[in-house]
């Protein structure tokens, strides 16, 4: 290992401030993981929406992503650029995102810094889009992948193998106390998704369905402010009997929800994580090719929110995981338990990346 007691200083970009839980989460571990090491000082700067808040969760120096002169000034004084990890990768919603993360990329390469991807996710992109990235990933000292998807996806469109890895989502390594007693919950993680009517009916009727079968309350729960009010849309359409109370936020305190629960419904590519993590079997209800393959990476059933028979569609395979239930807990627990030492190795890289070993 080398000796080195010089202070390095790494700038972190992602997602990050924008009240979204997985995402911080990850900002969360690649806070303790880069000041965990004893080879040498760390200083992070972190790139975020909210300076303030994402300064008292995290203890770290933060920048405010949109002011130019602060990102320059964070960059400048770095010897790393890292951006991740999450599904940023994308021009799903628009292209000024992923045009915003590229050119950072770029500035940190043009000022001589090194550029590391680390844990990101990516979704298909469009074919100019897909010219660039390529071109802007292939200047990275590495790109470490959370998915097999992500890694192939890559490779097709031009990420030299010689620098692309793949790793896991960091969220995998979040603790999950396991609960004492049998579970007796079912979760649904819930996101707004403007395009699709009807959804928040399709989802009740299905909370009320799961409720018959199991005489267990529904918890609805969120991972973003903005997802509240389409919670609360479909916590009124419940009776009383079948939702455990009023919709739940997630945040840091109460991720152990979900060992105590013994089915999760998700719209969230880190509520499958955290189902995961605690051997949960679970339903994706998504179109996102993320989530899709995570689910199926795990053999785990998915259901497509925009499909004319939704509500039958979760009810049919609901029936079949309930049925097969230990079948389904003990496949999840078993490739849940091989993420470890994933988890381990993308670590150790990420710090052979940074120099730190």
């Amino acid at each position: 290992m080398k000796n080195n007691t010089a202070k390095l200083k790494i700038t972190i970009c992602g997602y990050y401030g924008f009240g979204n839980l997985g995402d911080e989460l990850i900002l969360s571990h690649l806070c303790k993981t880069l000041h965990s090491t004893t080879n040498t000082s760390v200083k992070l700067f972190i790139l975020s929406n909210s300076p303030k808040e994402t300064q008292k969760t995290h203890k770290v120096k933060v920048f405010n992503r949109f002011n130019p002169f602060t990102v320059f000034f964070a960059i400048m004084r770095s010897g790393v650029f890292l951006l991740g990890g999450g599904g940023i990768i994308q021009d799903k919603t628009s292209s000024a995102s992923l045009y915003y993360y590229l050119t950072l990329c770029l500035l940190a390469k043009l000022l001589g810094k090194e550029v590391i991807v680390f844990a990101v996710g990516v979704n298909p992109l469009k074919k100019f889009n897909r010219t660039i990235c390529s071109m802007v990933l292939n200047m990275s000292k590495c790109v470490i992948v959370r998915d097999k998807f992500s890694y192939d996806y890559l490779k097709k469109i031009g990420v030299g193998t010689k620098n692309l890895t793949l790793g896991v989502d960091p969220v995998f390594t979040q603790p999950i106390t396991k609960a004492k007693s049998k579970p007796n919950q079912v979760l649904f993680v819930l996101r707004k998704q403007e395009s699709i009517t009807g959804l928040d009916g399709a989802i009740a009727n299905f909370a009320s369905f799961v409720y018959k079968k199991t005489l267990t309350p529904v918890t609805l729960g969120y991972f973003q402010k903005t997802d509240f009010e389409f919670c609360k849309n479909i916590s009124e359409l419940l009776p009383n009997d079948v939702k455990q109370g009023n919709a739940l936020e997630f945040s840091f305190e109460n991720l152990n929800l979900f060992s105590n629960v013994n089915f999760v419904l998700t719209q969230r590519y880190h509520g499958a994580v955290l189902a995961i993590k605690a051997g949960i079997p679970f339903i994706a209800l998504s179109d996102d090719e993320k989530l899709v393959e995570i689910a199926r990476e795990f053999s785990q059933f998915v259901v497509s929110p925009s499909a004319l028979n939704c509500a039958d569609s979760l009810t049919k395979a609901f029936d079949v995981l309930w049925q097969n239930y230990t079948t389904y807990s003990q496949n999840i627990e078993y490739a849940g338990s091989e993420l470890e030492p994933k988890a381990r190795q993308a670590t150790e890289f990420l710090y052979r990346c940074v120099n730190l070993i």
